[in-house]
């Protein structure tokens, strides 16, 4: 089998895929906003802010469980089938709540096709977490370019085709449905191949067994149960956070109804492309942070932070100057009515500069293991958006929707700035109880730095 791509490889293929993602939902909103009425766009948006969040928390977040698992604990049949049962019964939440809420049949069919969409998505990432495990970020952006060009092709035509949102988004749910049959599950296949011939090779038994096959592992409840274990925490942070931006379109949506929703939602997706940048750099990073934390550099340590976080400043205010000026005219080259919504456009970009501070932060207490701070900040986020919803955007329309995300992720971001000192100083100070007292380089290594000790 082919040797694994190089940590730099690694992150530009991750930056693409980021990327492809990312253009790809944009050119998805952009295409219904052009395309579109803003009762029609809206749908869409609500659809798949209530769908984006249930299939967040389905997902479980296997797909990191299942890149780092390098012992090979949890089989490839376990990770399925629990894909395939928590996608269910997001599909069923989603439509429950459409018919609970007693929406519009039309918007039911959508939410219906969406979460079908969503569906085929998660069971893909099963196959495309296989090939991030073994380090084939190659083919993991190969999967997410072919993807998103189905994905963005095929609504497009749609559209085009038969300007009815409901049976675009069908067309769409079902080509996802395509690619995944005719590329994730035979690239999955072949690759396991691979691996399994690796596999017997570098056996040092010469009847050694070979893996077995794709299809033919069993299932066990022991997997599985090991799996809901370890995804459910995850599970719940990300619902959490992918719950806060669409707890703001849910707050347009019940006061100013769709046709506000569309240009709402199309505004908010525009600036959180601005995000890509951050989700790839913020992990790049991270090793870095981690190993000043383990060599006791703690002055290395601060100084990076202090140095991304200027850099994320410089980008935000950047950013929100860029929209200052130019933001009609970008606006217009979506419709000509959008123009009406600078105001938004301006207070969305400010939330999102907040939002790049809050993802520094969020990555120095993940290296400093204080991950139990991360609920409590996403409950805290949520209850924000919701208070700050329910009083401003009833009052100030689509800005105060947009003044809500911002204030939010500041608050977010403040919270975070305080658990971040509270936990350096921690270290500071446990490092002065316990002075190193460690004077070659092979105790040092078997024991630690008194950094790791401290933080431990």
């Amino acid at each position: 089998m082919d040797r694994a791509p190089s940590l730099k490889a690694n992150f530009v293929w991750q930056f693409l895929t980021n990327g492809l993602a990312a253009v790809s939902q944009l050119v998805i909103v952009l295409t219904l906003a052009k395309l579109t009425s803003k009762g029609i766009n809206g749908e869409f948006i609500y659809a798949w802010a209530l769908c984006t969040p249930l299939f967040m928390f389905a997902g479980l977040d296997l797909r990191a469980v299942q890149a780092t698992d390098a012992r090979n604990e949890f089989s490839f049949a376990d990770q399925f089938a629990i894909r395939l049962l928590t996608g269910l019964m997001a599909t069923v939440i989603a439509l429950s709540v459409v018919l609970w809420l007693n929406r519009p049949g039309t918007l039911l069919w959508v939410v219906a096709a969406v979460s079908c969409g969503k569906y085929f998505e998660l069971v893909a990432e099963t196959f495309v977490g296989f090939m991030q495990q073994r380090e084939r970020f190659d083919l993991v952006t190969r999967s997410t370019a072919i993807r998103a060009f189905v994905s963005c092709s095929s609504l497009t035509l749609a559209i085009i085709a038969t300007r009815d949102l409901t049976t675009s988004v069908m067309i769409w749910a079902a080509c996802g449905l395509v690619n995944l049959a005719l590329v994730e599950v035979p690239w999955g296949k072949q690759f396991l191949k691979g691996v399994q011939d690796q596999h017997v090779a570098d056996s040092t038994q010469p009847t050694a067994e070979p893996l077995p096959s794709l299809w033919r592992q069993r299932i066990t409840q022991t997997g599985m149960e090991k799996l809901l274990t370890l995804g459910f925490p995850l599970a719940i942070r990300s619902l959490l956070v992918s719950l806060t931006p669409s707890v703001a379109r849910f707050f347009v949506e019940g006061y100013w109804g769709m046709s506000e929703l569309g240009p709402f939602g199309t505004i908010s997706q525009l600036t959180m492309a601005a995000i890509l940048f951050s989700r790839t750099l913020n992990p790049a990073v991270a090793p870095r942070l981690s190993r000043y934390l383990r060599d006791g550099n703690l002055a290395a340590f601060r100084m990076l932070l202090v140095q991304l976080r200027l850099f994320y400043a410089v980008l935000g205010i950047a950013s929100v100057l860029t929209v200052l000026a130019f933001g009609p005219f970008i606006l217009s080259l979506i419709k000509p009515a959008y123009v009406g919504y600078h105001s938004v456009f301006v207070w969305a970009m400010v939330a999102t500069a907040m939002l790049f501070q809050g993802g520094v932060l969020d990555m120095s207490l993940v290296t400093l293991r204080r991950v139990d701070s991360l609920a409590k900040t996403s409950v805290l986020t949520l209850g924000t958006m919701s208070l700050s919803g329910w009083l401003l955007v009833p009052r100030l329309g689509l800005e105060g929707a947009s003044i809500s995300m911002a204030l939010s992720w500041m608050i977010r971001g403040l919270y975070l700035q305080y658990v971040l000192s509270s936990a350096l100083k921690d270290v500071e100070q446990r490092l002065a109880a316990e002075p190193p007292s460690i004077t070659d380089d092979k105790s040092v290594e078997a024991s630690g730095s008194p950094v790791t000790r401290a933080v431990a």
